[in-house]
């Protein structure tokens, strides 16, 4: 059915992405570098006020459903296929050599579309080792932790804090029969173990504590991968092996040493 909606373009930063993942917002997406989010006629969106550069439309007669399938199309990274569950391989999706994860959109960050997410997945494809044991911190919709597992990695244990993301990524397990995968919630990294890839798309406030820990939890010759983390904050880490810049981000590739 066919309602009315209003439609809120906002600038593409973490902040914003928590602040969304706590409203009452019917969902959103990135699109060059920005956030566009989606919310019911006559919903309460004062809690936006003051971002800069917000831009606020009244569209009559949006097809919700229709619209957010015809917009949210399957993202190609390296091998890898990111689609939602309306246009798969037996869809629209012609290449079978590629390897297919199937995303349930959510208001939990992580459908393939931020550069970001594009970063730590070609990061992935280029580190990740058959059998390897894999933490995922800050999962949001476990798109990283369970590419990993599809990919081959023996153990994923993805993190986070959020319900709304633990509730995601458990479907999206499920959804593609990521059986090696287990969702947890904490707001902390785990104390012991030893993993050979931790992934951490996470804004460097949250990062930056921890990211002692995380040394100490990566194997000898693993990788530690970070992201959202911007450019221009110009991070220094010890051990970075590489850097892939996407417009104003940057994804670093870290090594136990």
């Amino acid at each position: 059915m066919a309602e009315n909606y209003i439609v809120v373009t906002l600038p593409d930063t973490d902040d914003i992405h928590l602040l969304l993942s706590e409203s009452p917002t019917l969902g959103y997406e990135t699109k060059d570098s920005k956030i566009i989010c989606y919310f019911n006629d006559g919903e309460d969106i004062s809690f936006l006020d003051g971002i800069k550069n917000a831009q606020i439309e009244n569209i009559p007669g949006i097809d919700w459903n229709k619209k957010w399938q015809q917009e949210l199309k399957p993202v190609n990274i390296g091998t890898i296929c990111i689609s939602p569950p309306w246009d798969t391989k037996e869809g629209t999706h012609k290449n079978p050599k590629q390897l297919e994860i199937i995303m349930v959109p959510g208001q939990a960050f992580g459908t393939g579309t931020h550069e970001t997410t594009r970063s730590c997945l070609a990061m992935l494809q280029e580190y990740l080792q058959t059998g390897a044991l894999v933490l995922d911190y800050g999962c949001g919709s476990g798109i990283l932790g369970i590419s990993a597992d599809l990919m081959g990695a023996s153990t994923v244990l993805c993190i986070d804090y959020e319900d709304a993301a633990v509730k995601l990524a458990t479907k999206n397990a499920k959804q593609n029969n990521a059986s090696s995968t287990k969702v947890i919630q904490s707001d902390e990294p785990p104390d012991s173990g030893t993993f050979d890839i931790i992934l951490a798309n996470i804004q460097s406030s949250v990062l930056m504590p921890f990211l002692d820990r995380f040394k100490n939890l990566l194997a000898k010759d693993g990788t530690l991968i970070l992201s959202g983390l911007l450019y221009e904050e110009n991070l220094k880490f010890a051990g970075t092996k590489r850097i892939i810049r996407q417009g104003e981000w940057a994804t670093y590739a870290v090594s136990a040493k």
